[in-house]
């Protein structure tokens, strides 16, 4: 193996493990929002500022 092709080779293997890493980072945001989701309830102000953010 040359060093041009030890080189090609992290590429490859950084653009894989990038990609694993961002799924799992939307993956994990997206159980978070859905779990986190507030629906909003009727006379009930004091959730209001948590689910939209203020």
């Amino acid at each position: 193996m040359n060093f041009e092709s030890l080189v090609g080779h992290i590429n490859q293997v950084q653009d894989v493990l990038q990609a694993q890493a961002a799924h799992a980072v939307n993956l994990s945001l997206t159980a978070r929002n859905w779990l986190t989701s507030i629906e909003p309830i009727p006379n009930c102000s004091f959730l209001v500022p948590l689910q939209f953010g203020g």
